[in-house]
Order: structure tokens, then sequence, then C-alpha cells
């Protein structure tokens, strides 16, 4: 019997069948106390279709996968009010992350450690004192789109009937809150809303310049933050809209710049005319359009609106646009050039056109409607954009302005196979490596980063290293915990952190080492 049991126990060994074992305990990053009912999902990155087992913490946070088969995998953890967290951390990043399990292997001393998320909460009231209700409450943080630096909405709420709000699943970092009572009135000929609510940043300002900048840190239950709302006097809107086909229905839409809302709706008047009461001091877009021959015709109107009424706005419908264009490569590369895609990018549009480039080398965007457009890169290989020139004209910062009508001359993508490269290692302050650092691209000059080329995370030995990097001058900072939605590019953000950084200029084709101290972020603390 035994000679029996160790033959079957040496044919499963020789078929590969020994088994592995995945175990751990999430924690909370603050408290360090366990994490209960959180989902751990575990994702096989070495089999097709990344088959998925998921597991609930017991009462002490733990979890475990028995009986795995040998390969790579991630872990992905969520549970309400906390962040998501992958293990490993390099997970997060387009290089990619994953452990290896050999067979038999058990892995036994996973600890996930969760962020947990705050709140924010306070009342707002009239200037006598009384409750305002349906009260917008944005908690507004600054990011990067396309280079830019700009004022997004991260988490909103409305008041109740006693003035009341409360903002939840608040991640740490620093913001801006801002309230508005926005009272659009129709459009048409009828009157509108006389008097509305100013709109004000925390704790009484009317821009961002006067707000006070809340520090939420990881978990934190920030109360009464109230504001004072006052009244004022709202405008109305007059003008008209010039549709060169005549005949379809035009709609029209007010959209505010700082608010994110809107609001629409059709003229019908033979002549275009409309009104927009009830419009609060800010900045908005103007959009019409109008489809005909299955063609969409548009116009924008960038308007800055103060207490007085607004007359004489004249839109006219301008018919779809096309650019086109053609890419050139310089240096040696094997980039194919149908291999390339980009897109179009703007700070009006929600969405853009991307197009694939021909093998010749040309491209086209078709459908375009009036505005500035930005080129984005979306799939350049081991090439970078190196300069955008429409006819005679140099737009690689400015953008290509097709709110006239038409484009000027045709587009030149200039790329450049010669790429730099950065690479280097993190310690500690006892000068150890450190593992899952994630370190950061910051550039210093007018170049942006691309998606996926400005964040890297260290390996076992602390190393990192950057490939495909525009040439120019940058500074590299290494954090331990930090937000990746484009605050680690904001120099207000890291300016505490500058002498912990370490600033290299990235030649064509050259390779760059840094050696890099590990930032504890304060906020996720």
């Amino acid at each position: 019997m035994r000679l029996t049991s160790a033959l079957l126990f040496s044919g499963l060994l020789l078929c590969g069948q020994e088994k592995c074992r995945v175990a751990g305990q999430v924690v909370n990053s603050v408290t360090n106390e366990p994490v209960r009912k959180s989902r751990v999902t575990l994702t096989r990155t070495t089999a097709p279709g990344g088959a998925a087992a998921s597991v609930i913490t017991d009462s002490g946070g733990r979890f475990a996968f028995p009986d795995l088969d040998a390969g790579g995998y991630t872990i992905l953890t969520q549970r309400d009010d906390f962040e998501y967290q992958e293990y490993p951390r390099g997970g997060r990043t387009p290089q990619g992350g994953s452990f290896a399990l050999a067979p038999g292997d058990e892995k036994r001393d996973i600890v996930i450690r969760l962020v947990p998320l705050g709140t924010v909460s306070g009342r707002i009231v009239d200037e006598d004192g009384d409750p305002i209700r349906q009260v917008q409450v944005n908690l507004m943080a600054y990011q990067f789109n396309n280079g830019r630096r700009q004022l997004v909405p991260r988490s909103s709420g409305m008041t109740n009937d006693l003035g009341e709000y409360r903002l939840f699943e608040v991640r740490h970092g620093r913001y801006y809150l801002k309230a508005n009572k926005q009272m659009m009135g129709g459009f048409g000929p009828g009157p509108g809303v006389d008097e509305s609510y100013a709109s004000s940043f925390h704790p009484g300002s009317a821009d961002v310049t006067g707000a006070s900048l809340l520090e939420i840190a990881a978990g934190q239950q920030m109360r009464g933050v109230d504001f004072t709302l006052h009244r004022l006097h709202v405008a109305t809107l007059r003008g008209r809209v010039v549709n060169p086909v005549g005949g379809p229905s035009v709609s029209l839409s007010l959209s505010s710049i700082t608010e994110g809302w809107g609001s629409s709706s059709g003229i019908n008047d033979p002549d275009g005319k409309f009104e927009i009461h009830g419009v609060s001091p800010g900045s908005y877009v103007l959009t019409a359009q109008a489809f005909t021959d299955e063609k969409k015709y548009s116009a924008r109107f960038p308007i800055q609106v103060g207490p007085a009424d607004i007359d004489g706005i004249e839109m006219h419908l301008l018919p779809p646009m096309e650019l086109t264009g053609h890419v050139r490569i310089e240096g040696k590369s094997e980039v194919q050039p149908q291999l390339l895609v980009f897109n179009l990018e703007s700070k009006s549009l929600s969405s853009s056109p991307f197009v694939t480039v021909k093998q010749d080398g040309s491209l086209r965007f078709k459908d375009l409607e009036p505005d500035v457009y930005y080129i984005g890169p979306f799939n350049l290989q081991s090439l970078y954009l190196k300069s955008v020139r429409l006819g005679d004209a140099d737009v690689t910062d400015t953008g290509i302005d097709l709110t006239r009508g038409s484009a000027e001359g045709e587009l030149t993508l200039l790329l450049s196979a010669n790429i730099g490269q950065v690479e280097g290692t993190v310690e500690n302050d006892n000068s150890e490596p450190v593992v899952d650092a994630m370190v950061t691209l910051m550039p210093l000059t007018s170049r942006r980063i691309l998606p996926g080329r400005g964040v890297a995370v260290t390996d076992s030995k602390g190393h990192f290293s950057f490939g495909g990097i525009d040439p120019g001058r940058y500074r590299l900072f290494a954090w331990d915990q930090i937000d990746e939605d484009g605050s680690v590019y904001d120099r207000d953000f890291v300016q505490p952190f500058e002498s912990m950084g370490q600033a290299v200029d990235v030649q064509e084709s050259g390779k760059e080492s840094v050696h890099l101290k590990l930032i504890h972020n304060p906020a996720a603390e």
C-alpha cells in the first residue's frame, strides 16, 4: 500500500499537478486593523482570458486561495469606503506587474493595505441664516489634461431641506470646495429668473484664488465646512443662430466651464432667435447644432456672463471639417507607419476621433466641429512627437484652431526615434532599496508626459526605468503613497518635496541614471 501511494504521488509530480496556495490579510493602512468583508480577486496573467477567482475576507481580514496552478497572478482588493488596491503595485502601470508561482509554491505572507476614504460635510445658509436646499457642492482638484492644468470636480452632492450636505468616499488629497445654486430659467421668449445665489468657494470667495485649500488625509471625517451664499442678479442671454442650410430645427445648449453642468433646448424660431434666462455670473460655452443631409452643422461661442444681460449674440453654424496630413519619422526606426494611432483632444469636446496612419504615412481626421485641437499620440511605439505643423505654422503647443471653419494648410507630424531613457534606484532613510515605490517624471519644460510614460514602479532591488522619454528637462520623485490622477505633475503639490526630487536633462538618444530617496506623502498617512 505504501509503495502504491508513493508511486501515485510521484506520478502526480511528474504530471505537473502539484498545486500552489496564496494567502494573506487585508488591513486598514491608517489603523492597521483588519478589514473584513473585502472582496479579493485573483487573476491569472499567464492564462488566456485571465481566469479569476474571488473570496471575501473573514472577520480577521484574512483570505486564501488554495489549489492554484503554477503561473503569474495579480490581486485586486475592493471594499466600500476604501480605495481599491492592486497587488503587486506594479500592476497599476502600463509596464504591468504580477507575482509568479512555481509548482508547489505557498505564498502566505501577503499583506494588502487598503487606504480608507474620507468625508466632507457642512451646511449652507443665506444671509439670514436660513438653509438653502438643492445647492450643488463640488469638491474640486487640479488635474493635468494634455499638459494643461484644469480644476475639475472630484466629488459632488446636493444640500437637503436643512441645507446640509455630505460628500463621501473622498480620496486623500488637496481640494477646493465650491457651492453653486444654479437657477436656470427656460429657453424662449418668456421671462426668466431675476435673482439667484452667487457661486462661492469656501470660505467665501468668488474665485479659486481666494479659496481655502482643504488637505484631507486618508480616512478623515471633515465636518463643519459651512457656506453663506449671497443673492445676486442673474442675466438673460439673447441672440440668434445663423443656419446656412435652413430648414432643420437647431438645438442650443449652455454649459458651465467651471461647474460641469449644462442645459439645452430646441430653437424653432424661423430667424433662429433665442433667449436664455436666469444665468448666474460665470464662464460658459454656448453650443448650437443642426443635422441635415446626414451632416452635423455646429457652432461654439465662449461667453463670460456678469450681472448684466447680454444681447446681440450671433452664432454661425459651420459644416463638418477635415484635417489631412502626413507623418515623418527621423532617425533609425523599424516602426511601420500603419501601427501609429493619433487622436485629437480639445478642452470642450468630450470625445475625439482616433485615426490610424496609412502605409504611405498619410492620415485624415474627418467630421470635426469648430474648436481648438491638440494632437494626442495614442500609440507611438518607440517614437516621440517632436513637432506639429499646420502649413508653415508650428502648432505643437498652441493647438490647431478650427473655430473659423477651416484649416489653413496640411498637418505635418514629425516623429523621432531618438528617444531618451532614465533609470535609477530608490532607497529609504536607512539606505535600503525600496520595493513598489512609485517614481514619477515631472516635465520642467513645455513637453507633456504621455500616458504610461511618466510613471514607473521599482522592482525587488529598488530599480526603475523609463523608456521612450521625450528629450527635455525633468524632475524625478519617488513616492511611497501617491495619487496617479495628475497631482504629481502639479508644481504647487510637489513644491514642498522639491529638495527630495532630482532634476535630469534627457538628451536625444541619451541615457541618464539617478538615485532617489523615498518620499512619504503626508496626505496618505
